[in-house]
């Protein structure tokens, strides 16, 4: 492949990789970013959003101050920061931007194809400021869709130095980017750039494609950290540039920004999955399958039918209502690790306690319960869990599901479809009724519980919280809290220590005999 050398690079590491980290990097890991990105041949550097304040917590690059900013302005790099359209106003613009005078080279406004004249009057407000201004265009596999969207494009030119075709849903082949490529240039001349992710693993032939066929800005990023997928790997296409004589790399300074990042990918642990492919190859949202996956558990296949790829139909089986044995007292057997710490000693309190009722929220400790019985919350992918901690031929257990519709049909096992019952309703918010809480205690209430007590629902300390243990805190608690107003006579009690706010915290070891 011939590719001429015209084009430009932007490295998006620290802005992009903020979908997993939540904008907060270690200050070890930016300081090598800032020693060894400026030895790599890296045009741009775009560092972060520029945001006005919103309601929830996001880190420093997501705002990125000026006392930021500042860090990065002794570069050879230009640098660049990022507005979403759709969180800004334009009343805004000029407040967040003019700070930036002398030390960012450029703007970009991620925006819809559908408000591309939003985006356009907010690119005219940056320029009048002075700075360059480009205009992230995307869902790239879907423009074909948006009604006129090429016929507004003309004339662009005039407003902003480059439109970027942003492979959103890393759905795009190389013969897709030339055909958009021409498309494009039926409308404007305007200079374009090409941000690629790698559901497909196309990442690399698709910058390729773009450079041949005339793009002048490619984004990359280190290890490809980004959102869902990620992105464009920083060192596979410097290693390739170099190898083609169309980039001199320096392997060291590269090596070094490798090591930094790969030293952080186990703990986000960012990158391609089946999930991503598949959202890929139907041009389905990466957020929706990160959060899916990730935070709700939900097995890959009916993730898949919810999201359309295979179109949802909901589960035609019909299972009997919960009917509630009106136990006032219930023991929820949760998944954290107090359940085995004191695993002993809560036999004995089941033993000494035959009239409570046991309610696994989770599956995960049941083959220590083997010849207990109980109910168990069945949602998402629970159901695989269940059937790999037990024995078909012990398990007696009444398994409850949430009540329908469902959002997406929990995991059954075939074997254990006989012993389901499903909720009457919910009293729970639609966005977090599903969730394992949720139903566990809405499960509680039309058992005819009136005294809960919990084991195995420890929480994760602050300090050692990742990203998915954060949004599991932050939605459980929520729930907690939602019950207790909705609910103020139903008594919880924690057996063990939690890290759940106000969750009364009682001993296990004061109810034994």
């Amino acid at each position: 492949m011939d590719l001429p050398n015209n084009f430009k690079l932007l490295d998006c590491s620290l802005r992009d990789g903020g979908y997993y980290t939540n904008w907060d990097f270690e200050q070890d890991l930016v300081h090598s970013y800032l020693i060894n990105i400026k030895e790599l041949p890296y045009d741009y550097i775009e560092i972060g959003y520029r945001n006005i304040p919103q309601r929830e917590y996001r880190g420093n690059y997501f705002y990125t101050p000026i006392s930021i900013v500042n860090k990065f302005s002794g570069l050879n790099n230009k640098i660049v920061l990022m507005i979403d359209e759709i969180n800004t106003p334009l009343n805004k613009i000029e407040e967040l931007i003019s700070p930036c005078r002398g030390i960012i080279e450029m703007f970009r406004i991620a925006a819809k194809p559908n408000r591309i004249h939003e985006a356009i009057e907010i690119a005219k407000v940056i320029k009048k400021n002075g700075f360059k201004v480009c205009i992230n265009l995307m869902y790239l596999s879907e423009w074909d869709n948006y009604k006129s969207l090429y016929s507004k494009l003309a004339g662009i030119e005039k407003i902003i130095d480059y439109l970027y075709m942003a492979d959103s849903f890393g759905s795009i082949l190389p013969n897709q980017i030339e055909k958009t490529i021409h498309k494009i240039r039926s409308y404007t001349p305007v200079k374009l750039g090409f941000h690629g992710h790698n559901n497909l693993e196309m990442g690399l032939i698709n910058a390729l494609k773009a450079i041949e066929k005339g793009v002048e800005v490619i984004d990359s990023s280190v290890c490809g950290i980004g959102r869902g997928a990620g992105n464009l790997k920083t060192e596979l296409i410097l290693t390739y540039l170099d190898s083609v004589n169309l980039r001199d790399v320096n392997f060291e300074n590269l090596n070094a920004l490798v090591d930094k990042f790969e030293s952080i990918r186990n703990e986000y642990q960012w990158g391609n999955n089946l999930a991503y492919m598949v959202s890929g190859a139907n041009s389905i949202a990466q957020k929706e399958v990160m959060n899916l996956i990730n935070k709700r558990y939900y097995t890959i296949d009916n993730a898949i039918k919810y999201l359309g790829f295979k179109g949802h139909k909901e589960s035609a089986t019909k299972y009997p209502k919960l009917s509630s044995p009106n136990n006032k007292k219930i023991l929820i057997i949760g998944g954290g690790s107090s359940v085995i710490d004191h695993i002993t000693s809560l036999k004995l309190f089941i033993k000494q306690n035959p009239r409570i009722l046991i309610l696994f929220s989770s599956a995960r400790f049941m083959k220590y319960f083997d010849k207990i019985d109980g109910f168990n919350v069945l949602v998402g992918a629970e159901g695989k869990r269940l059937e790999n901690n037990i024995s078909e031929n012990s398990f007696n257990n009444t398994c409850i599901i949430p009540s329908k519709p469902h959002k997406i049909d929990p995991y059954i096992p075939k074997n254990i479809s006989g012993f389901c019952v499903e909720l009457s309703g919910t009293i729970f918010p639609e966005k977090n009724c599903d969730s394992h809480l949720a139903v566990t205690l809405q499960a509680c209430l039309e058992l005819g519980g009136e005294e809960l007590f919990l084991i195995g629902f420890d929480g994760y300390p602050a300090i050692k919280r990742q990203k998915r243990e954060v949004f599991l805190m932050e939605e459980n608690q929520l729930i907690f809290n939602y019950f207790r107003n909705k609910k103020p006579t139903v008594k919880i009690l924690s057996l063990t220590p939690t890290e759940y706010k106000e969750i009364q915290v009682t001993s296990l070891y004061s109810f034994l005999k």
